[in-house]
């Protein structure tokens, strides 16, 4: 192989490096930046709902339905509980249905709770009463 071609390979090589290597940095800069804002979105949820009035909440009635929700690395379960539940609103006392997961809080946490009598810290919307949040007991909105 003379020197001109060598040069040639050596060119095209260094070029192909020089394209994968950029297109492998901009794909990770928009993982960032896509995580990021999903970050930010979360943030100002969490905020938001931070925002909401407090009031405690007496559960009505509540089903919890338990999921394995385990994968090739880890074990765990996620629990769903629905019921109705009455909290006191400005307006009057209010009655919901409600739907919430409980992937982070035991069986055995959320069985006391959500039992018929039980309470529960709750935030509402005051521009939607319907609308609640368990972010003190779950942690989430």
């Amino acid at each position: 192989m003379s020197w001109r071609e060598e040069l040639r390979f050596q060119l095209r090589f260094n070029t192909m490096v020089c394209a994968i290597v950029t297109v492998v940095v901009c794909g990770a800069g928009l993982l960032i930046v896509l995580g990021w804002k999903s970050q930010n979105h979360i943030a100002a949820e969490h905020a938001k709902v931070q925002s909401w009035p407090k009031a405690t909440a007496i559960i009505l009635d509540a089903r919890g339905v338990m999921m394995d929700a385990s994968d090739d690395t880890s074990v765990s379960t996620e629990i769903t509980v629905t019921g109705h539940l009455r909290y006191p609103h400005p307006a009057g006392e209010k009655t919901i249905a409600f739907r919430t997961g409980t992937s982070g809080i035991s069986p055995l946490d959320w069985r006391g709770t959500f039992k018929p009598g039980g309470q529960v810290p709750i935030r509402y919307n005051p521009e939607n009463p319907g609308e609640i949040s368990f972010i003190d007991f779950t942690g989430s909105p």
